[in-house]
């Protein structure tokens, strides 16, 4: 569809211009059109990181809920529900802080072997979610970009 596309350009800006900015070089449009529209540290992979973290997470809670909770299976099916429910709910800020650990640990060890692979599945998606952007759209990227340093700077 001609919006989403429209859309995926404007996340592609977005990582250009933030690679750009990370290179340390000047935000004009000849210095960031070359940068990838692939970004390490994009939501788009950390939805990823969060979907494998979860898989991981809550294939081993119900082992240890198991362990603190040996009649579970005597128990009426709808208990045994809402136990586990609450489990992977008090389980979600473990998750989604392992997540951003690991996110944040992508930018140190980009080279690392195990990086890549963990990476790989974020930048496939990424591949999706990001297009070649025109000329307005890197534009809009880059006010956008130095409004949120600005707002950053007085913080």
């Amino acid at each position: 569809m001609k919006d989403i596309r429209r859309m995926f350009q404007y996340h592609g800006a977005e990582h250009k211009a933030i690679h750009c900015y990370e290179a340390e070089k000047e935000l004009k449009h000849e210095n960031i059109r070359p940068f990838s529209t692939i970004h390490p540290r994009c939501g788009t992979s950390f939805i990823m990181i969060v979907f494998f973290i979860s898989i991981l997470v809550f294939s081993v809670v119900p082992s240890i809920v198991m362990i603190f909770v040996p009649s579970l299976f005597e128990m009426q099916v709808i208990k045994q529900k809402l136990i586990l429910f609450a489990t992977r709910l008090a389980f979600m800020p473990v998750v989604a802080g392992l997540s951003y650990e690991i996110l944040r640990l992508n930018v140190k060890s980009r080279n690392n072997l195990l990086m890549k692979i963990v990476n790989f599945p974020g930048y496939l998606l990424q591949m999706i979610t990001t297009r070649e952007p025109d000329e307005k759209q890197i534009e809009v990227a880059v006010v956008s970009l130095k409004k949120a340093l600005e707002n950053e700077s007085k913080e």
